[in-house]
């Protein structure tokens, strides 16, 4: 009652108020007539059930799927139309008359309810091909995709990599353009130097990001991880690590304890250089204190359980803890390599426009690059692990591996893993493939610069200025593309844990060392702060 008279109060207050005949307010008008549509769907058939009707038509549930799915598409594309709104409004306010007039509002409507309409249609259309021939008793309030699938005794491969595309689409791509909108604003705003200013930009804004970043992040991730029931019979794992070594298990202790502790105070180290010395408050060093931060978070995702399963005869692991190593480990990755190619964009500004340097690389822009690396990480880590989460493990429960990775869990489960592989082979095109190609890029159009110089000496110092973080992608993708470019049938256990070792547990260690011994501000630093202990 209170979701429809509150929505109905705000379509009737704007429609009555010539003030509020703006853009935000119309999309907020659109926004309130897809949540009365949405609770509408649902709420009153489960108050029929509370009072004991608990049947629905064929058609009626068909109905329902429809109208939901609709209006539930349509709220997450309102959610980016209004962000960009807003990234108009406050970062190009010249230009918003122009960019947000009554025909591109209109417009950008229809686009919505268009692209929702067409979703749910198809969603809808392949649910009603399936035959139901078993149970009758949906596991659900209201009738949705996944308990449907459930029910059905034909295959719902087709059903099942269309909602996980849409469920794709909605996420990932509404919530790139809602952060980096947001990421826009937010430089935008720290730029006013009033304080009412900032106050009264954040207000214009802060009730829209709080309803959507939590609708956004939380609905598509939820649909991913009910697609397919969770029948998970293992409540642990066993993972094999180098048992089949016994020989050399002592060396493998004394080498993984080196290197963890190594990583450990190498990166805690240059995280306090950067932050303690104004000398390195500069963007390369910013992103290398992201860097060293994620590289801390993979080497304790891995290494504490790999030196526990070698210094203890049962190397298990419960399944959420073999859930929450993966989405670590899936994060800190992920996230390393948007950073390495955000970094080598850095030095290709530093080298290639040097004039333009402080103002496309302004601490502002820093910020949201590395808030946008970050999220949309943790986004990617969030969709794989809550689809493996909806994996059924009943058979064997040895993973062949030292820590909890895709690949060996997906040999475990016994049912189909069609979805993990599409995402696991988008996410490897985007992280392996893409940001390689951009840092590619980067580097070569650094090196054209660079030879263009006359100057033996200017040559000299361009190339050490991105020499540590050249050494770094090479060492990294190497040890990447090792791992996951290769075919599933080729996937060979002996090579995995060689390969993961190169990128979970030596390239963390090794980064701060290239950097500490081949940069010559890091060096410094480190000399000053060893002094002043000294003293």
């Amino acid at each position: 009652m209170a979701a429809v008279l509150g929505n109905l109060l705000i379509m009737v207050t704007i429609s009555a108020s010539p003030a509020l005949h703006t853009p935000m307010y119309f999309f907020l008008v659109n926004l309130a007539v897809v949540d009365i549509l949405c609770t509408s769907t649902i709420l009153p058939k489960l108050l029929d059930i509370m009072v004991g009707g608990r049947t629905i038509s064929y058609g009626g549930c068909m109905a329902q799927l429809y109208f939901f799915t609709w209006s539930l598409g349509a709220e997450l594309l309102l959610f980016s139309a209004m962000a960009y709104d807003r990234f108009v409004a406050i970062c190009c306010p010249l230009h918003y008359s122009a960019w947000m007039g009554p025909r591109v509002c209109a417009f950008l409507a229809g686009l919505v309810w268009s692209i929702s309409l067409t979703n749910t249609s198809v969603n809808t259309s392949l649910v009603l091909r399936l035959p139901f021939c078993s149970s009758n008793v949906i596991e659900h309030f209201f009738c949705e995709i996944p308990p449907l699938l459930k029910l059905s005794c034909a295959p719902t491969q087709l059903n099942e990599a269309m909602a996980f595309a849409a469920d794709v689409f909605l996420a990932v791509g509404n919530f790139s353009v809602i952060i980096l909108s947001y990421g826009f604003i937010v430089a935008s705003i720290l730029r006013i130097r009033s304080a009412e200013g900032k106050r009264r930009a954040f207000s214009t804004c802060s009730a829209h990001l709080i309803v959507k970043m939590t609708d956004i992040a939380m609905d598509p991730i939820l649909s991913i991880m009910m697609l397919t029931p969770n029948q998970t019979r293992v409540t642990e794992f066993v993972l094999e690590g180098f048992s089949e070594h016994p020989t050399l298990r002592f060396l493998l202790i004394g080498c993984f304890l080196t290197l963890y502790t190594v990583a450990l105070i190498g990166n805690t180290v240059i995280i306090a250089l950067v932050t303690s010395s104004n000398g390195l408050h500069s963007p390369m060093y910013f992103f290398l204190c992201n860097l060293a931060t994620m590289d801390i978070v993979c080497t304790s995702s891995v290494l504490p359980k790999a030196l526990l399963g070698l210094v203890s005869e049962e190397n298990t692991i419960s399944f959420k803890g073999c859930m929450a190593q993966l989405f670590f480990l899936v994060w800190s990755l992920s996230s390393e390599l948007l950073l390495l190619t955000v970094m080598a964009y850095d030095r290709y500004v530093a080298i290639c426009h040097p004039l333009h340097y402080s103002s496309r690389m302004s601490p502002h822009l820093c910020g949201a690059l590395a808030l946008g690396v970050w999220s949309i990480c943790a986004l990617n880590a969030s969709i794989n692990t809550g689809l493996m989460t909806r994996l059924s493990f009943c058979g064997p429960k040895v993973i062949t591996h030292f820590f909890c990775e895709i690949p060996p869990l997906l040999l475990l489960s016994c049912s189909p893993t069609y979805v993990n592989s599409i995402m696991t082979l988008m996410a490897d095109a985007f992280y392996g493939g893409i940001n390689f190609f951009l840092t590619l890029l980067s580097y070569g159009c650094i090196i054209a610069s660079v030879l263009r110089m006359r100057s033996a000496e200017g040559k000299k110092k361009a190339f050490s200025t991105c020499s540590s973080h050249l050494i770094v992608v090479c060492v990294y993708y190497s040890s990447v593309f090792c791992a996951y470019i290769s075919p599933a049938s080729s996937y060979s256990p002996e090579r995995s844990k060689v390969t993961s070792v190169l990128y979970s547990v030596l390239s963390p260690t090794l980064n701060p060392l290239i950097y500490t011994l081949r940069n010559k501000d890091v060096k410094l630093a480190l000399g000053r702060l060893l002094s002043s202990f000294s003293h």
